[in-house]
């Protein structure tokens, strides 16, 4: 029991969750601008989504209060989610593949 007395002033699993919802966030961006940039201009929200979520995580307690941290990360989430939503009701299907002829082993013979 006396290993277990330092676990309170160390919360090495919430620090740990913490980067891992960091990372995410930031993960999520990236892709979402990647998309935007590509031609999907609803992933722009998105992107925007993902600003506000990852912003909120790092700093909005800190700078706001909860009040304004959990606003943030409401209105992330939900501007991640109407982005998306958004690109699969309204976005272009992708075209078919291009069938391409196999390669042949021996072409001496043409």
């Amino acid at each position: 029991m006396i290993a277990l007395q330092g676990i309170p002033h160390y919360p090495f699993i919430s620090i740990v969750a913490l980067v891992l919802i960091v990372y995410m966030g930031c993960l999520g961006g990236v892709i979402a601008v990647r998309m935007a940039v590509s031609g999907r201009l609803s992933y722009w929200l998105t992107a925007i989504g993902a600003l506000l979520f990852v912003s909120a995580v790092l700093w909005g307690h800190a700078e706001g209060g909860a009040g304004l941290t959990l606003t943030l990360v409401g209105v992330g989430l939900a501007l991640s989610i109407f982005g998306v939503a958004l690109d699969l009701v309204f976005g272009e299907p992708l075209p078919p593949a291009i069938p391409q002829e196999p390669d042949r082993v021996d072409r001496g013979f043409e």
